[in-house]
Parts: C-alpha cells; structure tokens; sequence
C-alpha cells in the first residue's frame, strides 16, 4: 500500500513536470514564433530590395536578363544561411531568371507564379509542395516605375488634379521562396542547448524541494500512524510527541487527548462485549434452532404419504444428533388408546434399539407418565434415578434400557393425545434446556401434522379408488366440464372413445375432438343447462371410431357449497341398436300395413285396370295416326300400366314368398356387369364418370341374380338423378364410384358394395325416412316412393343390410352389405 509521503512526493513531482513541461512548451513557442519573424523580415527585405533595384527594372523594361546577374549575387551574398531555395523574376510578358538551390530538389513548373501587390507592399505565403513535401516561405512583389512630372503636372498632382495611380505602371514580379530547413535545424538546436536544461534544471529542483517539504510535513504523520497501529493491536498507552505549535503540532495535542478518551471508552466495551457475546451465542443457538426447524418443516412440506415414515426416521436422526442424544424415539396410539406402539426409532453409534419390543404397551402400566401426557405436559427426568416411588413402572421401564436422562413430548392432535416423542440419554445424564423442549415441541407438532396427513390421504385413496373402480367400470361414457366448457374429467370409457388417456382430457374443450357443427350443438346445451339450473335427458348424435352414433345423455349442473353452478355433469350410452330396432319395427309395420292394404285391393284394381287398358288399346287400334284420339288412348295405356305397377309392387311386400326364384351362387361384379348393360349408355349419355372398383378376387354370395340387380339399378338410378340435378352438364366431379370390399360383422364373412355420389345428398331431417314406403324425395310424378322401400325388403330377405350415409349438397354414400354363399 502506497503511504501518505509517498502519495504527496509523487503529487507534487508531478505538478513540478508538468510545470517544466508547460514552461519549456511557452518557451520553444515563443523562440519559434521569433525566428519565424526572423526569415519573414528577411524575405520581405530581399524582395524589396530587388524591386527597388534600378538595374532590375531596366530589365525588365527592356527584357535583358543580363541586367540582372549583379542585383541577384548581391541578393546570394546576403543569404549566408543558404536559405534561399529559389528565385524567379519576370516581366509582363515574360519569365527573366528563374533558380533553385542545388540542393533542392523540385521542379520549377510546380511553383505557381505570384503576383505580387502593386502598393509596394510584400505578398507573404506559406505553402507545401505537392511533389516533394518541402516548404517555403513564398515572397512576391510587383516592381512598379514611376512617371517623371514636370512641374507643371507635380502641381496638379499635388492639388489632386491628376490621380497618382496614372503616373506609375507595373514593370513585372519578383518571387523568391525562402526554405524552412535552417529555421528547422536553429529550433532543434535551441530545444537541445536551452529548452531541455531548463526544463530538466526545473524539474530536479522541483522534486528535490517537494521531497524536503513531504519529508518535514509527514514526519509527525508518520509517527502518528505507528502511534495508531499500536491502538489497533490493543496498546492504548503510547502518545505523540508534539514537536511544533502550527497546525500539525495541534493535530498531535488532539491525537494524544483522543487516545486517553479512547482507551477508557476501550475498558467500558470490553465488558459491554462480554455481556453481549453470551447474549448473541444464546441467539445464535435459537436462531439455528429456528433454522433446524425450518429445514425439518421443508422436508415434510412436499412429502408424499408413502414418504412419512422415512422422513420421521430421518428427522429422529438429525434431532438425535442435534441435542447430542443418543435414542430418539416416536410412539403411537394403538387398540383404541388402550396400548401403544415404538413406530419409529433412532439409535446412535453402539446403542441398543428397543423399538421391536415396545409393541402393544399398555399405557395402563405406567399411570404416572401418561397421566402428564394427557394434560399435554412435557415430562423432563434430568436423572432417571431421582424418580419418584409413584413413577417406579417409568424408572424401571427406563433403568432396564440403560437410560440416565430422558425428555418426553407429548404429540396433540385435535385436543387428544395420539402419541409421544421421546429422547434418552444413556451414555451420561443430560439436562435439556427450555429451547430444546421448545424445540422438540415443534417437531412433535410437525411429525403429527404429518402422520395424520398420511391417514388422511390413505383413507382418501382407498375412498376414491373404491369410486373410481366403481366409475371405470361402467360401460355409460362421464365427463366433467368447468364453467368455462372446459374438461375436467372423464372416465376410461370416454377417452378410450376419443383416443386419449384420461388424464390428457383437462383443458380440452369439444372442438379438440368433434366437428364444429356438432361441438357448437353440445356447448349450447351446456350453456342452457348452466343458465336454467335443470338437469336435461338429450337424445344427440356422436361419433365415436368415425361412425356417428345416437346416444342418450343425461346432463345436470354442478353447484359449489355456495348454489353457484361451477360446471356440468354429463353421462351418455350408446342407443343407436335400441333406435335401429325400433326403425326397424316402425318399418315393418309399415310393411305389414303396406301389405295388408295391397292384399285387400289389389285384386280389386288389377280387374278394373285390365279393363280399362283393354278398352284404351282398342280405341288406340281404332284411332287414325297421330289424331287426338290415338294420344289420348296412349296416355290412358300408359297411365294404366303405371297403376299396374304400383299395384306388383305392392302385392311384393303383401307377399314377399310367393317370389319362387331360387338363390344361387353369384359374383358381384357379374350381376353389376348386367346392370350396367341396362343404364350405361344413360350414364355416358348425362356424362356421367363411372369409376369401377370391383375384384374378380372378391368371394361369391348366394342370391337372387335378378332381385340384387333390381337394387343395383334402382341406386344407380338415384345416384344418376342426383348428379344430374346438382350437374346439368359435364363437370369433372359428376362422377359415380363403385368399389367392393369383404368386411366381417358379427364373426360372420361379408362383401361390401358401397356407391358413393357427390351430387345433392339428402337433408340430415329425412335420411332415416328415405326407406319409408310411399317417401320420395323426387319431385311428384318422377318417383313413386317404393324403389329403396322395395330395395330394402330384398337386402333384408338375403340376410345382408342397406346403410345410407350422406350429407346434403355434399355426398351420398349406399351401402349394399351381403352374406358370402
């Protein structure tokens, strides 16, 4: 560390350079500034000189440089420094002379010509050569001569008659250009022989009075910091010696008077210190009681129920070690509090365990201690021996372990005793202080907080995984949403449904898993749900695997212990079988009813029709060409043969088995190959794409050949009136595709045939009624309402199935599903 001498020599030798450096810097200025004056003056002598020289203005006037060889060796003779670097004289039409030093080395061209001022006055530059980097003082003057007057023409002059400027005219220049080398090398020689000594004598003496001066202020400072160094280490008797009457003298005389006050505010301290040291080490020790307990507490914070045991086992042992015990121990109640159980234990080094056979103790047997347990009283023995005769089951429970002191805590749950934490001292007698019962209190605290965070959670888990058993089992699907239309919960059977875990469904909201339509569908009826507070019982589409269903959901608000609802409760099973069985027997109904109609009338219009389409052919036969009576008769024919066929058609469902075609062996693609042969060249006709998709590879089935053909055409004939009414002309998505595929329902072997058309799709509000018979959706008189009615009769009779999916303005999609033969 740099002392306080030190510090004030360099300061003041730093101030005493920069003082030399400062006086020398003023110094060279003012010399330079001198001797640059010094060449200006002798410039402006040389070419005044010159101009005034008579012999240099005859030649000018008569352009003759030898005229001026004498005027310019006068010039050379004064220059004994040599610091004319070059000469140039001219007229005004002309360059007369024009020299250089031998020793320069430039070319004249690159001095620009000066003109000098004609009021006889030098013109003074300072410039750089550009090719040679040399300088000069550059000095030109314009020689001017002056007219003779008579005296006539000097009096008029005189009293201004005649302007001065006519009697005189320009004659021609004179530059000469001085060199700063000599003026260089004078000021280096000033700086070696003047500016440097000077300097350096300034400077060393500087330094030599300042270290005088340090050496005379610090001394008594010095001596003042020994003094101060010897009061650091605790000597309080050693003074200054005063040695002047200025300021540092007094300075002495108050440091002296400090020291004595110092040291008897020194021997007051002292005693202060000893007070408060015991004071800080009895605060420390609660301070790493505080600190003790706190990390204890932190364990038990996040520790999981399965983790309880260990971490009292882990806290008995740090306590142990803490207070210097040598068994630490917790008990429990057990058998209705009639007994109690060493659950825990600690053990240090070379002690003996009890915990295996302090099983099942009789609390009982030792009246004197759970008596004090009871009033929630700590029980402290400094010395086992020194129990009273009313406590002798506790002194010989605790002789017979080797115990010397012990302290025992009692563990209070809900105003009841549940247990006890207990130190012993076995290897020496021990008295615990009141911090350390305090502190055991605490741990007896956490440890009950804990244990019975345990049993609770225990009985929790055993209570929810009975619910949840119970929940998981079911085969309804269950959700839980919030207020906000969030998931909460759900059960395996509803995420298995939206392929996901149950535990990955929290935060969901119905958009992540159905489309937007039927989403939006089931938040309104949360939201009215919420909004009325009415449990609802919906019947609702939903998809589950990709197959749209039809369930039965039964929604109820949830309410919190304040009647606020905070969310929904839904439960849902599928009934889309129950629905179709009951379509199912609505439609034979509808059947049976069909045909007991056509049973009863059938035979009754098929005479009356014969007859009528008899008599419309005679009058057809009878009619002349192309007369009114031959269309009318054309009309009545056709229109009585249509009758006719609704009335086949009926007798069909009134008596499905009177149909005698045997069922064969057939392929799919051959019974499509003949009804394509019927309504292909329909299909290219309206420009319609077929796309064909039917394998040789697909297995046989066992069917009426005519009756599956009847169902093929009247769906393509669907599908061909579709396209046609949302495509009246080409268009590339006026398409019919036909693909089949085996499938198997049931553990049974199927061939799938499945027509799929992108024309107008049938609204969502008719799809279940399109096999109703008499139900059409064609316009009135295009369709008679019994082709897919008569359709599904034949699917039904082949034991296979007709499923209509399809979506209006966007597709249709027929399934005709048939049993292998």
């Amino acid at each position: 560390m740099m002392g306080i001498r030190a510090k004030l020599t360099l300061f003041t030798s730093t101030l005493v350079i920069i003082i030399a450096t400062l006086s020398c810097l003023f110094f060279l200025i003012h010399v330079k500034r001198q001797q640059e004056e010094a060449l200006n003056n002798f410039g402006m002598s040389l070419v005044l000189l010159l101009a005034q020289d008579s012999e240099v203005k005859y030649a000018m006037t008569y352009t003759q440089p030898a005229f001026l060889d004498t005027p310019i060796k006068r010039i050379r003779a004064l220059d004994r420094e040599e610091e004319i670097g070059y000469l140039r004289v001219s007229n005004i039409q002309t360059t007369l002379v024009e020299e250089k030093a031998p020793w320069i080395n430039i070319d004249m061209k690159e001095i620009p010509i000066q003109k000098g001022a004609e009021n006889q006055d030098a013109l003074f530059t300072s410039r750089i050569l550009a090719c040679s980097q040399k300088a000069f003082y550059d000095f030109s003057i314009a020689v001017i001569e002056k007219t003779t007057f008579s005296e006539e023409a000097f009096a008029s002059q005189v009293f201004e008659e005649i302007s001065e400027k006519k009697g005189q005219h320009t004659l021609g220049y004179i530059q000469i250009g001085l060199s700063l080398h000599k003026l260089s090398k004078r000021i280096h020689r000033i700086i070696w022989k003047s500016v440097i000594p000077l300097g350096a004598i300034i400077i060393s003496g500087g330094i030599s009075i300042s270290i005088f001066l340090t050496r005379y202020l610090i001394s008594p400072l010095k001596q003042m910091a020994n003094v101060t160094l010897d009061i650091a280490k605790g000597d309080l008797t050693h003074t200054v010696n005063v040695q002047s009457q200025d300021e540092i003298g007094q300075l002495s005389v108050n440091f002296n008077k400090m020291t004595s006050s110092l040291k008897k505010s020194y021997d007051d301290l002292k005693q202060e210190i000893s007070e408060r040291r015991r004071a800080e080490e009895l605060l420390a020790f609660r301070v790493k009681i505080e600190a003790f307990i706190a990390a204890i507490s932190t364990n038990f914070i996040n520790l999981a129920s399965s983790e309880v045991d260990a971490g009292i086992n882990r806290a008995l042992k740090q306590i142990g070690e803490f207070s210097d015990a040598d068994r630490s121990y917790v008990f429990l109640n057990s058998g209705e509090e009639k007994m109690m159980d060493n659950t825990h234990e600690w053990c240090a080094k070379g002690i003996q365990p009890q915990k295996e056979r302090l099983k099942g103790v009789f609390v009982e047997q030792f009246p004197w201690g759970i008596e004090k347990l009871k009033r929630f009283e700590t029980i402290h023995v400094p010395r086992v021996n020194d129990l009273p005769d009313h406590a002798s089951a506790e002194r010989e429970l605790q002789q017979s372990q080797g115990v010397q002191s012990c302290v025992i805590v009692p563990m209070i749950y809900g105003g009841s005793l549940v247990g006890l934490l207990g130190f012993d001292s076995v290897r020496r007698e021990k008295t615990w202080t009141n911090e350390d019962i305090g502190m055991l209190q605490i741990v007896a605290e956490i440890f009950v907080n804990a244990l019975e965070h345990k049993r609770m959670e225990e009985a929790l888990r055993v209570s929810e995984g009975k619910y949840r058993m119970l929940l998981e089992n079911l085969p309804q699907r269950i959700f839980y949403k919030d207020k906000n239309l969030q998931y909460v919960s759900c059960n395996e059977t509803y995420a298995r449904d939206l392929k996901i875990r149950a535990d990955e469904i929290q935060g969901k909201t119905d958009y992540d898993f159905f489309p937007a339509v039927l989403a939006e569908k089931y938040r309104s009826d949360d939201k009215r749900i919420m909004r009325l507070e009415k449990a609802e019982e919906i019947e609702e589409k939903y998809i589950s695997n990709g197959q749209e269903l039809t369930v039965h959901t039964v929604k109820t608000p949830i309410k919190n212990e304040k009647g606020s609802v905070i969310g929904v409760l839904g439960i849902f099973w599928d009934i889309t079988e129950k629905i179709a069985l009951q379509m199912g027997a609505m439609r034979s109904r509808h059947l049976a009813s069909v045909g007991e109609l056509a049973a009863g009338v059938a035979h009754e219009i098929n005479n009356p029709i014969t007859g009528i389409i008899n008599c419309a052919q005679i009058l057809v036969n009878k009619s002349a060409k192309g007369t009114r009576e031959e269309d009318i008769g054309n009309r009545i024919v056709k229109e009585g043969k249509r009758i006719a066929d609704i009335v086949k058609s009926l007798l069909f469902f009134a008596r499905p088995s009177d149909r005698k075609e045997q069922k064969f062996a057939a392929h799919v693609l051959e019974i499509m190959s003949d009804t394509l042969v019927l309504i292909g060249s329909q299909l290219k006709k309206d420009n319609i794409q077929l796309v064909l998709h039917l394998s040789r590879e697909l297995p046989m089935i066992s069917a009426h050949h005519q009756q599956i053909q009847q169902v093929f055409l009247n769906v393509i004939s669907n599908a061909r009136y579709a396209l046609n009414s949302k495509y009246p002309g080409k268009h590339e998505n006026k398409m019919l595709e036909i693909r089949g595929e085996t499938t198997t329902i049931d553990n049974c072997p199927y061939v799938k045939v499945i027509f799929h058309d992108k024309g107008i799709g049938i609204p969502a509000d008719i799809l279940d009624k399109v096999t109703n018979p008499f139900f059409s959706t064609k316009p009135r008189g295009m369709g008679t309402g019994l082709g897919l009615s008569i359709c599904h009769s034949i699917i039904n009779n082949h034991g296979g199935k007709l499923l209509i999916d399809s979506v209006e303005k966007e597709f249709t999609n027929v399934t005709v599903v048939l049993p292998l033969g």
